[in-house]
């Protein structure tokens, strides 16, 4: 077993692209939004996610992968050179929905909001100077009407 340090952005296109699976004796996906806000939120400020813990796929060990997401009709193939996530499948999914358009969630930033953030004046520096690391999360707020499609 070797350790590996791989950005995350590099493990969600690797489970995009078919070669990194989810076993099928995994279990369902649980997180709500909130937890995938603050998944998010960690990224965005480059705080630790956590380690993952990844399995080779061999001959020896025959696993059989599932979709990730409840209701995906894609037909998922074992990869002769992918490899099967053990632990952090529910940061992997998550990162799936938020970076990668997949699953029935939408996650959007609300640009009025940040720009409030980012229009405050922070101590410690002068009128207009904004950092990134002041950006701290807001307490929720109703979610926006959806508004039916016209036919």
């Amino acid at each position: 077993m070797a350790i590996q340090t791989q950005p995350f952005i590099d493990l969600i296109a690797e489970a995009e692209e078919g070669l990194l699976q989810l076993p099928e004796f995994q279990r369902p996906w649980k997180w709500g939004p909130q937890s995938v806000v603050k998944l998010f939120d960690s990224v965005r400020q480059g705080y630790p996610i956590g380690a993952f813990l990844l399995m080779e796929r061999n001959d020896h060990v025959q696993i059989t992968p599932r979709p990730f997401f409840k209701g995906d009709t894609t037909e998922i193939a074992p990869q002769p050179n992918g490899r099967f996530i053990l632990d952090g499948q529910q940061r992997l999914t998550a990162g799936l929905i938020l970076f990668s358009d997949r699953g029935r969630s939408r996650y959007f930033i609300d640009l009025d909001r940040l720009y409030q953030r980012f229009s405050q004046t922070h101590r410690g520096g002068r009128p207009g100077d904004h950092r990134i690391a002041d950006l701290r999360p807001l307490p929720p707020r109703q979610p926006p009407r959806r508004i039916p499609a016209r036919s």
